[in-house]
């Protein structure tokens, strides 16, 4: 499985299941009128080979990065019920039988002068046999 097939089951997985704004790398975004939305990212890494033998098989992990924005003055409340609804998505997950979700990390960014932000990183892995 390449590296474009494993993001477009995320991002099939977040149109599927996520109700709210979404920026997508390296696609025309317009910041919504209410202020909130999340944007994806991927910060890839190696790809292991796990076995010994006739067959080869391979893990690849990746981190799934969600920057969350909010509005300022709102409180930090709505970002952490959005972090806590993605969690919620994501936590134990196997993504159509091939991305399996391990640990979720949220940091607070806080403002930077337009936006109360937060950062989702969600670590991922598939295996595949070669």
């Amino acid at each position: 499985m390449s590296y474009s097939e494993t993001r477009q089951i995320i991002y099939d997985y977040i149109n599927a299941n996520y109700v709210g704004d979404v920026q997508y790398p390296n696609t025309p975004f317009t910041i919504p009128s209410s202020g909130k939305w999340i944007r994806l990212n991927f910060v890839d890494s190696t790809r292991n080979q796990m076995s010994i033998g006739s067959t080869k098989d391979y893990r690849q992990r990746f981190i799934l990065v969600i920057n969350i924005f909010t509005e300022l003055d709102v409180g930090v409340d709505t970002g952490l019920t959005i972090a806590d609804d993605l969690i919620t998505l994501f936590a134990g997950k196997t993504i159509n039988n091939k991305v399996v979700v391990k640990n979720c990390r949220l940091k607070t960014i806080g403002s930077d002068g337009t936006h109360y932000q937060h950062v989702l990183e969600i670590d991922c892995y598939k295996n595949e046999v070669v």
